[in-house]
Parts: structure tokens; sequence; C-alpha cells
């Protein structure tokens, strides 16, 4: 036995019995699995016309010349699918996989070819991964057909084009038989971003599949949202119902769910702000009047604003009975006794102070803050100048609004496609 095996070196060859050629094979039959290799558990191979099942237990040898019968089966039966059941070339050469484990980031990659390996203990085979070559071996087999030659006796090195199944999630909305949907549980380990990169880079079915899987992730689903550019952020939205676009801004931050609803037609805007809950929506309303490229577009209202003789405690305490914060929060902001910005606490300075300090002692006094109406390249340069993680805005009371912070001026100044990196594949 081979230790690789490349699919498409199969179709076509003779599968025999002794002497006798029994049929030729069209395809193989594999069930995916929650974890490990999927196994092969037979083969599809045409017998005068007909597609037959032959079991993988009937299987004594398969190489690139074809397939060996440890003995006919009793019947050839006429192949049906079961449940489960995926086939190698029909389903998944030349389909797209999510390669999650790629040098830089998780991508969409196409399966130019499929590696058959030795199963568990030796036994049998199973899929051991999958080969990127960019089409060189597509070309191969394609002049082999039209040359009607026999492929060499090759074996899969390892090779910059061989990914491992067990660094790839396959689509399968579109295999009638398969049970299993996209992994949610490998979804959960990446960051939102890399999930709105792949839903950026996939087709419309193959989004559609990856957004179901996160509707059982709520809140992973509204922070992969919040990721995508605006264009993409309306696709994904576009085919759901009123409630379920409501339900779906309610659980993303007040200042994505602002853009959100803006991009949305104006009908269809006021009858979904009507359906989000009272809370949220005062919240989003008061953002929609603020164009999207200023600070005041820009910014959450989820801040930490307290009174200059409140204690750290008193800071900690409010840090901790928030759930809306943003996760990047860098510190509070304190106030004078007429409400006006008058200092900022660093989070570090929160954490490493006695708890019954008072803050105005701590405070870095009159901090940097923008009016809401600034643009985009003010807010940046204050930031950048004064090496900040988040900038506060303030009303011309000098009230503070909100803050703006350093992720959602980096997605706006960027180059659009930022994302989209040219990488190598790391070695098998």
């Amino acid at each position: 036995m081979v230790d690789r095996l490349r699919f498409s070196s199969l179709p076509g060859q003779a599968v025999r019995s002794g002497n006798v050629t029994v049929g030729r094979i069209a395809d193989g039959v594999v069930r995916l699995v929650e974890f490990g290799n999927p196994p092969l558990v037979g083969l599809v191979a045409e017998r005068d016309g007909q597609a037959v099942f032959i079991p993988s237990r009937y299987l004594e040898r398969i190489d690139q010349t074809g397939a060996e019968l440890s003995s006919e089966p009793p019947k050839l039966d006429p192949f049906e699918r079961r449940a489960g059941e995926v086939l190698l070339g029909r389903d998944l050469l030349d389909h797209k996989l999510i390669f999650i484990h790629s040098r830089l980031r998780p991508r969409l990659v196409r399966a130019d070819d499929l590696v058959l390996g030795p199963g568990p203990a030796g036994k049998g085979w199973s899929v051991t991964g999958i080969d990127v070559a960019e089409g060189v071996h597509r070309l191969k087999r394609r002049l082999r057909h039209l040359l009607k030659t026999s492929p060499a006796q090759e074996t899969v090195e390892s090779s910059a084009t061989f990914v491992p199944w067990g660094e790839l999630e396959p689509f399968v909305a579109h295999v009638p038989t398969a049970r299993r949907r996209l992994s949610l549980r490998k979804l959960r380990k990446m960051h939102p971003a890399q999930i709105a990169d792949l839903l950026e880079e996939a087709s419309e079915e193959e989004g559609r599949e990856i957004l179901d899987a996160l509707e059982d992730d709520q809140a992973l689903e509204a922070d992969v949202i919040e990721e995508l550019e605006p264009v993409h952020r309306l696709d994904a939205v576009r085919d759901r119902s009123d409630a379920e676009v409501a339900e779906l801004l309610a659980a993303m931050a007040p200042d994505d769910a602002a853009d959100l609803l803006t991009s949305l037609d104006q009908g269809r805007r006021a009858r979904v702000l009507e359906l989000i809950p009272a809370p949220q929506q005062k919240v989003v309303t008061s953002l929609l009047g603020y164009h999207p490229e200023t600070a005041g577009g820009l910014m959450t209202p989820s801040v930490v604003c307290l009174p200059e003789m409140a204690s750290v405690q008193d800071a900690l305490d409010a840090i901790r009975s928030r759930t809306d914060l943003p996760e990047n929060l860098g510190g509070v902001f304190v106030r004078d006794t007429d409400g006006h910005l008058s200092g900022y606490v660093a989070l570090t300075k929160i954490l490493t102070a006695k708890a019954s300090v008072v803050l105005a002692n701590i405070a870095q006094p009159d901090p940097p803050r923008v009016g809401p109406n600034r643009d985009l390249v003010e807010v940046a340069v204050t930031m950048a100048d004064y090496n900040l993680t988040s900038l506060a805005v303030v009303d011309e009371t000098d009230t503070v609004l909100g803050i703006v912070t350093v992720d959602d001026v980096l997605a706006r100044v960027l180059p659009a496609g930022w994302r989209r990196r040219v990488e190598a594949l790391p070695e098998a």
C-alpha cells in the first residue's frame, strides 16, 4: 500500500477481482466525522452503464492503477447515497474549504486534489488532506485524459501545497446527505475579524452556510457582522426578517448597529428601529444624527465617567457593573461638579491604587477631547499625537458623550482590502 494517493488518479481505473474487471472507478464515498480524517466507506464504480457501490471491506488494494477486490461481492447494488455520506469527486474535489490554520489567517482554499492515506492503525483508507496546487494537477489529469495515457506511479510527497485534513473545515450545505453542519466549535476558535474575512471571500452559498452556523451563537454572530465591510453587512441581513435584524442590532455595539441601520432603506429602517428593545433603541437613535466619518458617528456611548471625588473602589464597582463596555477600555473619565470633563484615569492606575484613593488625586488633568462633528482625520491625528487607545467625545458644554476607540479609527484609515494579505501555504 502506498502512503499517499491522489484521488484524481482513480476515476476511470479498473476495479478487478482476480483477472476479471468488474467495473471502473467513478467516485469515492467517505463519511465526515467530527474528529479525525474522513474514512473511505467505499467506491462508486461504473458497471454496464450503471453506478454500483463497492463497500471498502471488499477492497484489498487501491493504487494509481485501480482497485483490487479481496473477493467479488455477492452482489453489486446500485449506488444510493446514505445519510452522512459525501462523494469525493462530486462534493469535495474543486470545492472550497476553510483552511483554519493558515499561516497568517484562516482563509478559503480550493481542493485541487484530494489525498488518500491509510486509515487508523493502517486499516482501510481515509482522506488525509487536500492539494492546493493552483490547477497544476488538474491540468495534468486533463492532459492524460486527452492523450489517453496512464498516470505515472506517483506518490504525494510532503510539499507546500499539501494541507492536512485536520486543518480544514469543509462546506457541506450543497451535499444532500451530509448530516453535519459547518462546525461552530471550530468557528468559535477564530477571531470575529477572521470569520468576517472568510465571509467576504466566500460565495453567496458559502457565506450563507457560515452565517447559518453562527446563528447558534448570537454574540459571536454580532461580533462578526460588526467586522464586515458595509456592503457585506447589508448582504448578511438582506434576507432576514425585520424582527431578526432588530434582534441582531440589539446585540451589536451601538455605533456598529447605527451604521448598519443607516444602510437599510428608509422604510425598513423605521420598522426595524421600532422593534429594537427600548434601552438599545434610545442609544442607537442618539447616534443616527451623526455622519459615519465623524467623531459622533465613530463613537460608542459605552463609557464610564465619574465625579472627581469618587474613589478607586467606586470606579472598580462601576466597571464591574457594566456589560456594555468595549474590550479595549483604557480607563475612566472624571467630571467636575458642573459635569464638565476634567480628567482621565488609566485602568492601570485604577488597578494599582488603593481602593480609598480619590480619582481626582490620580487623574490626568484636562485630557484630549473632540467634538462630535470633528472629521475622521482630526480624530486620527489627535489619537496619534497623544498615543491614545480611546478619545473622549464631548458636546458644547464639555459633557462626555462617548469615546472613539482605536480599532474603529484603524478600520477606516487603513486602505481598502487591507486584510487581503498574500501568504504562502505552510509546508506539511
